[in-house]
């Protein structure tokens, strides 16, 4: 009765095994097909946001974020911000007109309040946040890909240790002791070696 639960749970352990790795090679999968997709979506989604910025609070301070931690400015790049101002013909107009800031103050190289007003790129930053993005989705991404990745030769270490101990139990089950000549009987039940 004892061996044969003792079967049982083996046969059910291998099953529980099998089913796991399978689902991890295809969670392999979904992690690269989510992450491409995950690529995607963060910069188109990151590019419509920025149309906003300064109207939503909170996709503002999000932008922001990835701004400074990223030391970009915009998706693609700083112009990607639309500028307010209409582009004057007369020099002297352009000149005496106040400057209206479009860059925000998370895109400056040194962060004080209004230095986004002076674009130049010794003030902000002229690269885009499309490559951070793309590398901060990647990363995250990588890690579950290589949680998944280590956790399949464990798996598949257990399964081949339940296997051979499986395989183990059942010669066990078949052996028959054969008699020796270093061996006598004692008892009618009983054999003895010379050497115990």
């Amino acid at each position: 009765m004892f061996g044969t639960k003792n079967r049982t749970l083996r046969g059910l352990s291998l099953f529980l095994l099998l089913m796991i790795i399978t689902a991890e090679f295809f969670l392999l999968y979904l992690v690269i097909e989510e992450g491409n997709e995950a690529r995607k979506t963060a910069v188109r989604h990151f590019k419509s946001d920025l149309l906003v910025h300064g109207k939503d609070t909170k996709l503002t301070d999000a932008i922001d974020s990835i701004q400074m931690t990223g030391n970009c400015c915009g998706s693609s790049g700083f112009d990607d911000y639309l500028k307010n101002v209409e582009e004057e013909d007369d020099e002297y107009e352009a000149q005496t007109r106040m400057k209206v800031q479009y860059v925000p103050d998370s895109c400056c190289k040194s962060i004080k309040a209004g230095c986004g007003i002076n674009d130049h790129p010794s003030n902000i930053y002229y690269r885009g946040c499309e490559q951070y993005l793309i590398r901060t989705v990647d990363r995250y991404y990588f890690v579950l890909f290589a949680l998944c990745l280590l956790a399949i030769p464990i798996h598949t270490f257990l399964l081949l240790l339940i296997s051979c101990i499986c395989c183990r139990s059942k010669k066990k089950r078949h052996y028959t002791p054969v008699r020796t000549k270093a061996t006598k009987t004692v008892g009618p039940d009983f054999e003895m070696s010379f050497f115990d």
